[in-house]
């Protein structure tokens, strides 16, 4: 596409839109839905154009819509929205779930607009991105550190009641959080490792995460996705052995005293990790004695639900919206918490769409890693399956590709990851 013919404020729209997307995600509610007019828009008009007077608009368009991945999430889609033949829900229970995952669609869409309006500001999106986590873990630091109560600020109404006491979660709850300061902390490290100038900036920040988790907030799964996203970090970088060590071996002091700060941290957080695994170990406990409902409970009482469901019609799923239906039709005791999904994402796709939505939303997710392992700049590349990996832990426990502010993140970075590609 020629960007010197295109309308300058079409190029401002598009810029803005997906730069007011990517930092609405981990933060701004407010940004996030300002961003789709302005996204949409830009579509329509790119579409336009393509239509009436752009032949290499028009070739972009269609190279897109012919990649595998944009088939086989188009496919998975067409699914969830054809379980509506077969389901045991109702209208407004399959309506709902089946929105949860029209969002994939805007993956296609978001990579057209970056391939062509964003050529080489893909590192600024995702920039972006850890802005609006860092401006989501403001008010928690702040909180945290007493600052508040210092200054007599009152923010109770922007603070999420999470299940704990400690917990200083703002703006999103402290699942929605801990994903986020995750993502933060994993694709930052991984940033320090490949980057050597901004190495100090960058370990301030990790250990600013890890503190955030550790002290701060009071999620359980947070502590695993952020220790695998962190592993998985150092695991992809030994295997790259030549380039870790030589960026390794340029800032050796550093690194030493980063690893000795992060050892101490570790070691003064102990106890909250152990007290975060015997709460768990209690719930679940509670749960097989007496039923209780507590988060572990309600998780484990989801599950087993759900393994039912995926029994009764395990190729085609019982269709969007069963998992509910199923509860308010045998009077499940647990109806009355008002979760609409399994607490699992690979269990709420098997047991809604069978083992043939599974497979394919599994294939489409495969061929964004295969993309993102030979992606030219590693940061973009490694920083996606980052985040994914992140994404597959906290869907252990969380619906999170049907939740908001975790699929959408999975969208974003997938369509940076696959926009920024180069022949």
């Amino acid at each position: 596409m020629n960007l010197t013919d295109t309308p300058v404020v079409l190029k401002k729209c598009v810029i803005l839109g997906v730069c007011m997307l990517g930092f609405g995600i981990p933060w701004s509610s407010a940004l996030f839905r300002l961003s789709f007019p302005l996204i949409f828009i830009s579509i329509f008009w790119v579409a336009m154009i393509a239509i009436k007077r752009d032949g290499g608009l028009r070739a972009d368009i269609k190279a897109v819509a012919m990649e595998p991945f944009t088939w086989l999430i188009s496919l998975f889609v067409f699914w969830v929205v054809a379980s509506g033949i077969w389901t045991v829900a109702g209208v407004a229970y399959y309506k709902f779930d089946t929105s949860q995952y029209l969002k994939l669609l805007m993956i296609p869409a978001l990579v057209i607009l970056i391939k062509n309006f964003l050529q080489d500001k893909e590192r600024l999106l995702i920039y972006i991105y850890l802005l609006g986590v860092l401006a989501l873990t403001l008010p928690t630091a702040l909180d945290a550190l007493g600052i508040f109560n210092y200054f007599n600020i009152n923010a109770v109404q922007y603070k999420n009641a999470a299940y704990r006491d400690g917990s200083f979660s703002y703006f999103r709850n402290h699942i929605v959080h801990g994903f986020h300061v995750g993502a933060l902390a994993a694709i930052v490290f991984l940033h320090a490792i490949l980057f050597v100038k901004s190495r100090l900036v960058a370990f301030a920040i990790v250990l600013y995460a890890i503190v955030d988790i550790l002290f701060w907030t009071s999620g359980r799964m947070a502590l695993l996705g952020l220790f695998a996203g962190l592993v998985f970090v150092v695991l992809v970088s030994i295997i790259n052995a030549d380039e870790f060590l030589v960026r390794i071996g340029q800032g050796r002091y550093l690194i030493v005293s980063f690893s000795i700060i992060l050892l101490v941290a570790i070691w003064f957080g102990l106890d909250g990790i152990y007290d975060r695994y015997q709460s768990v170990v209690s719930e679940v406990s509670q749960y097989f004695k007496s039923d209780v409902v507590t988060s572990a409970g309600t998780r484990i009482h989801f599950w087993l639900v759900s393994i039912n469901i995926f029994f009764d019609s395990w190729l085609i799923g019982a269709g969007s919206g069963a998992f509910r239906h199923t509860l308010e039709l045998s009077n499940d005791a647990f109806f009355a918490t008002g979760y609409s999904h399994t607490h699992n994402e690979y269990l709420t796709i098997l047991s809604q769409f069978g083992l043939v939505g599974f497979l394919l939303l599994s294939s489409a997710i495969y061929l964004l890693i295969k993309e993102a392992l030979r992606h030219q700049d590693p940061w973009i590349g490694r920083g996606f399956l980052c985040l994914l990996v992140i994404f597959a832990v906290n869907a252990l426990s969380d619906s999170s590709l049907y939740n908001q502010w975790e699929g959408w993140a999975l969208v974003y970075f997938s369509a940076v990851m696959i926009g920024s590609r180069r022949a």
